[in-house]
């Protein structure tokens, strides 16, 4: 008997290891799977390396014709899907003449607003299908069963017929419903004078829409919750698990971390919201509030507001009498993230995982120096690290790293103590004198470098007012505007190779610009002089 209970425990304990150790091993395939997410060029140039080694034992052994046409059938699946909208446009307008309701959607008419392309297949999972398509098939090749005899001739001239046919209907699609898969030939509406009136940092705004929400809500009581089915912006929170959580429970608080801010509730869970890039809230008959500036054709009073994802009505349960108060929250490109933490906000993900808030908690210059002096990346790469320093976007950045006369390609462990002084105070001065002011960019400093780092589109280039140059550069993988008379780059303190090509090439602008002006009166000679001069510089890069 004892020896039956033995071997029954032994053979709970091995099938609770193998479970355990596949819990583990999933855990680290999907950590490395958020790691690589945003590496995309990388990503593509591995998968294209393992298709040309699956394409050249295919050349090598002659065979396994069948999986080759499979894999090549199941890619241009997977290719059209990346292609095509979420929402058919042909299907959409039957929809919204039936059911009266608006949602994401293409532009019909050559003067219609534009509205966000959204892919029926993300690009993450396009590369992940296809990748794991290519290995399977490259897997399949080392077994003689999958190698079927057949005359290829055939399954390759049915593949470009099948092809072609197919690309040909996409793209009379693409045309007969103006909309383009790709950046490339969209067009912009009145970007230069969008960018700098609504490039406000998003961590300055989401302080501004908190401070609105502590004003409006807490202390009361949410009575009612609706909610849009939406698996982007709420991911695993179905809609009922969210009403549920919500409804019938107190706001004791309001808080902000960086980009994100949360509700504190009476009792858990919290809600937390992250913008993305489009979020929004707005509260009924109160048109005048918005984080975020309204365009012009949006109609103030319209309610719900486009793009809604829920709506809260919260009751005063101290004033029966008073009105109930309704908030919406909306995003146009469903980039903005909706989360429920079982413990406190702070404590939980995802705002656990962020680095300290200028505003919040900055560290002191010793232990700022520290964590800087740690890191060897381009200062301005560091910065906008949210592990290190959350809530920091790109235009702050950059005028932190001006006002201090760093330069953004200056790596973090070369800094002197001088210059790591100077960076935290203008940290928590850039910080706080834009949320002193409500985010308003009208109000900040004319001084500042924000005001005009959005000419950088203008013929005759960006400038300060003093005269002194505004060049661009991309440091961090984010456009970077820098004033080289004030941000002098030292030797010994960045990648050399690295910079040197950048200013290669806007050495190579300015040249090009230069041509421009002495060949005004003259287009033909100012295209030559242009060729002549980008040949010359190629030929001293090579």
């Amino acid at each position: 008997m004892s020896t039956s209970s033995v071997s029954l425990d032994s053979a709970e304990s091995s099938g609770s290891n193998v479970w355990a150790h596949k819990a583990a091993f999933e855990k680290r395939y999907q950590k490395f799977l958020d790691e690589v997410t945003p590496h995309y060029a990388y990503r593509w140039i591995a998968t294209v390396i393992i298709l040309i080694i699956f394409m050249l034992r295919i050349f090598i052994l002659q065979g396994f014709y069948i999986v080759t046409y499979a894999l090549g059938i199941y890619l241009l699946n997977l290719f059209l899907a990346f292609l095509q909208p979420k929402f058919d446009p042909s299907l959409e307008m039957d929809i919204t003449e039936n059911e009266g309701e608006e949602g994401p959607s293409l532009p019909t008419q050559a003067d219609e607003e534009f509205k966000p392309f959204i892919r029926r297949l993300p690009e993450f999972k396009f590369w992940y299908s296809s990748t794991k398509a290519i290995i399977i098939s490259l897997f399949c090749t080392f077994f003689s069963f999958f190698d079927i005899p057949v005359f290829w001739p055939i399954l390759l001239v049915y593949f470009c017929i099948l092809f072609a046919i197919t690309m040909k209907r996409q793209i009379k699609h693409m045309r007969k419903y103006n909309y383009v898969p790709f950046d490339i030939g969209k067009k912009a509406y009145n970007e230069q004078k969008n960018e700098s009136s609504n490039n406000v940092n998003v961590s300055l705004e989401v302080h501004r829409a908190e401070r609105a929400c502590n004003a409006n809500v807490v202390g009361k009581k949410i009575v009612k919750v609706e909610v849009q089915e939406d698996k982007l912006v709420f991911g695993s929170i179905s809609n009922g698990e969210f009403e549920r959580n919500l409804l019938n429970k107190f706001v004791v608080n309001t808080g902000r971390w960086g980009k994100y801010f949360y509700f504190e509730m009476n009792e858990s869970p919290n809600p937390v919201f992250h913008f993305g890039m489009t979020g929004d809230i707005n509260f009924k008959d109160q048109g005048a509030f918005s984080y975020r500036r309204k365009r012009p054709n949006n109609d103030p009073n319209e309610w719900p507001p486009k793009f809604w994802k829920f709506i809260l009505t919260f009751e005063d349960p101290s004033n029966a009498s008073s009105e109930r108060t309704v908030m919406a929250f909306s995003d146009v490109r469903r980039l903005a993230r909706v989360f429920l933490t079982i413990n406190s906000p702070l404590q939980d993900v995802p705002i656990s995982k962020l680095g300290f808030d200028p505003l919040q908690n900055m560290p002191k210059v010793q232990k700022f120096g520290e964590l800087i002096l740690e890191r060897r990346c381009p200062i301005k790469a560091l910065l906008l690290d949210q592990q290190f320093s959350a809530g920091v976007g790109n235009w702050v950045a950059d005028e932190v790293l001006f006002q201090s006369q760093i330069h953004p390609s200056q790596r973090a462990n070369t800094l002197s103590k001088e210059q790591i002084e100077t960076l935290h105070e203008k940290l928590v001065y850039v910080c706080k004198t834009a949320v002193d002011v409500n985010a308003e960019s009208q109000l900040f400093p004319s001084s500042w470098l924000f005001h005009y780092r959005w000419d950088k589109r203008n013929k005759n280039g960006a400038f300060m007012p003093n005269g002194e140059q505004i060049i661009f550069e991309t440091v961090g993988g984010r456009t970077t505007a820098i004033v080289p008379s004030v941000q002098k780059l030292l030797d010994g303190t960045t990648n050399s190779h690295l910079h040197a090509s950048t200013s290669t090439l806007i050495r190579q602008k300015r040249k090009i610009t230069a041509v421009d002006d002495e060949t005004s009166n003259s287009k033909s000679t100012g295209k030559q002089s242009r060729k002549i001069i980008i040949r010359k510089n190629r030929r001293n890069d090579l």
